[in-house]
């Protein structure tokens, strides 16, 4: 009797989950993805509404394991991929989608450039602005500066979204994991609303992808009333 092992062989790229900040400049991560039709939907929604009136900050909320690190890594490298990658990515997109995306994130003055967080229970702010640190090669004193309030860190974003740019798309995947981190030990998640905020009012040079495993409510359970 033939063995199922024998005619079925599985693609190592999906014995392990992405991870977008490792995946993001590595070899390219997306050889034998499959762009699913519900993604696909979901993703035209998304570069529809920010064709439409540049809202700038999204959410996607789905059960692990449901491709959505995969999807933000899709769009990443659409977006701001190395040319490999980039065709890659367009290859898997289609004319469609990759043209949409094209009017999503207009190259009128430069390329893109992507700030990958993923989460982890530290302070928002400070994952942010490593992140940041390391995608626009900020000096040690830049990133401390940016670590001191979220205005800072927020001016450092918008000031990097306009420099011989077009924009940054900064992409928090695990963003639960750092939601969990402030309500335990009684942070402040302002920045999302006002990250948010300046990137609806960016004209299109900022835009903001958190990703998230459960609603806001579930990850502030735990938190104190005034915070939740």
């Amino acid at each position: 009797m033939t063995q199922l092992s024998e005619i079925v062989e599985i693609n190592r790229r999906f014995a392990r989950s992405a991870r977008i900040d490792a995946d993001l400049r590595g070899t390219p991560p997306l050889i034998g993805y499959v762009l699913q039709a519900s993604v696909a939907k979901a993703l035209t929604t998304m570069a529809s509404s920010q064709v439409d009136s540049q809202q700038g900050a999204f959410t996607w909320t789905g059960p692990y394991g449901g491709g959505k690190s995969s999807a933000a890594l899709l769009i990443a490298n659409l977006v701001a991929g190395t040319k490999a990658n980039r065709k890659i990515a367009r290859d898997i997109a289609g004319p469609a989608l990759t043209t949409l995306f094209g009017e999503a994130f207009p190259e009128d003055d430069g390329g893109w450039d992507v700030v990958a967080v993923t989460g982890s229970r530290v302070r928002l702010r400070d994952v942010v602005a490593d992140a940041a640190a390391e995608a626009f090669e900020w000096s040690a004193e830049a990133t401390a500066a940016a670590k001191t309030a979220d205005d800072s860190l927020i001016s450092a974003l918008m000031t990097a979204a306009t420099h011989k740019r077009s924009g940054v798309l900064l992409i928090l995947d695990e963003l639960g994991k750092m939601l969990e981190h402030e309500a335990l030990e009684g942070g402040d998640v302002h920045l999302l609303q006002d990250i948010a905020e300046h990137a609806s009012r960016s004209s299109g040079h900022l835009v903001v992808i958190g990703i998230l495993h459960q609603s806001f409510d579930q990850y502030a359970a735990r938190a104190a009333r005034d915070a939740r």
